[in-house]
């Protein structure tokens, strides 16, 4: 889901659909076999054996959060100054 939110992000900001594309063939190149079938330290892997997924997930996941945040705060700023503004006065 954080990754749709930011292809999402990125194809509205850059009108073209190759951004998305982009990012995700980078995360899909970023996950090898090796970190998912290696059990080099399995006695440290306290969230079973896709812990590197689950520990990378989390800057994605901020990125994210963040990008929905500053989407709301920048609608309530149009909604905001569109109701402020002397073409609704009676």
């Amino acid at each position: 889901m954080s990754m749709g939110i930011i292809a999402d992000f990125l194809y509205v900001k850059s009108g073209s659909i190759w951004m998305p594309v982009i990012f995700h063939a980078m995360i899909n190149l970023e996950f090898s076999p090796r970190m998912v079938l290696g059990n080099s330290h399995p006695e440290r892997s306290i969230f079973g054996p896709m812990y590197i997924v689950i520990i990378g997930m989390l800057p994605m996941a901020s990125v994210a959060d963040f990008l929905l945040w500053y989407q709301y705060k920048r609608e309530q700023m149009e909604l905001e100054e569109t109701f402020d503004s002397d073409s609704f006065s009676v």
